[in-house]
């Protein structure tokens, strides 16, 4: 079993126990690019210098279609092939015309590995000591709401169904959207108290999400929609980040094979560090 499957099977087995509340929304507002990114309430500036970063635009060599096998992304866990995908879309766009689709076609009650779709980005970064990395992504969530079970007159927010979740191949430090409470977490792993304050998601539109990685202080700040919403500690003792997993899964619901397609789109994905040493 690789590491990556078992960082993943962690965060699924703390989904299992969550709740379920309706989504509300942060808000937001403009930010200025004019601070210094540690202990600010801001999330850094966008950068030229020591940077990758991806549109999945045509004009970058993507092509509509599966995003594994492209520009060197790897599908690292597809449980239900035919059902979970994660493809390169000109449905929804952030900027120009093409994002990263990720769907779940239909809950598999089989077993809950195979609600899972996993994506490894390109090795980006140079294999050095980093002081600090900032990931910046943005994302579309599903605005409607769905009847489940059907005729029950329940009606759930379709951001309820799937979640969507980042990590660090280098420190298994998850981040995103992996309980089923619609809040999105600066970190996913051991104790969920202990986890900084989560933030209720936005839908129908694309939203802005910031971390920024301290290797040095072992800190993660997160920004959504140019508010902070927490800090977290993390361990990365390699000071490393050379790439990061993506994924998508679903379990809600899990009594049944019904097909509850509510897809997550994601655009305009930039990475920047910084080298501990000059």
């Amino acid at each position: 079993m690789s590491k990556q499957f078992i960082r993943i099977r962690i965060i699924l087995f703390a989904l299992l126990a969550a709740a379920v509340l309706l989504l509300a929304g942060c808000g937001g507002s403009n930010v200025s690019d004019n601070y210094l990114p540690n202990g600010s309430a801001a999330p850094p500036p966008l950068t030229s210098v020591n940077h990758w970063s991806t549109g999945f635009e045509e004009s970058e060599g993507y092509n509509l279609g599966t995003l594994g096998g492209q520009k060197s992304w790897n599908v690292t866990w597809e449980g239900h092939p035919g059902q979970n995908s994660a493809e390169v879309s000109n449905e929804m766009a952030a900027t120009g015309s093409q994002s990263l689709k990720l769907d779940s076609k239909q809950n598999y009650i089989g077993a809950w590995w195979e609600n899972i779709i996993a994506v490894a980005s390109p090795e980006q970064l140079v294999d050095i000591p980093l002081k600090s990395v900032t990931l910046r992504l943005k994302v579309w969530r599903d605005p409607g709401q769905t009847e489940y079970p059907a005729g029950s007159g329940i009606m759930h927010p379709n951001i309820w169904f799937n979640q969507w979740f980042i990590n660090d191949v280098n420190d298994s430090s998850y981040f995103g959207d992996a309980y089923a409470d619609g809040k999105l977490y600066p970190a996913l792993d051991g104790d969920r108290n202990a986890l900084g304050t989560g933030c209720e998601q936005i839908a129908g539109r694309f939203v802005e999400v910031v971390t920024y990685d301290d290797f040095v202080q072992g800190k993660r700040t997160l920004w959504y929609d140019g508010v902070k919403v927490g800090e977290i500690g993390i361990d990365n003792p390699t000071k490393k980040f050379p790439s990061f997993v993506l994924g998508y899964q679903s379990l809600n619901p899990t009594d049944a094979e019904v097909s509850l397609s509510k897809p997550t789109y994601i655009d305009d994905i930039d990475i920047a560090w910084e080298p501990l040493f000059n």
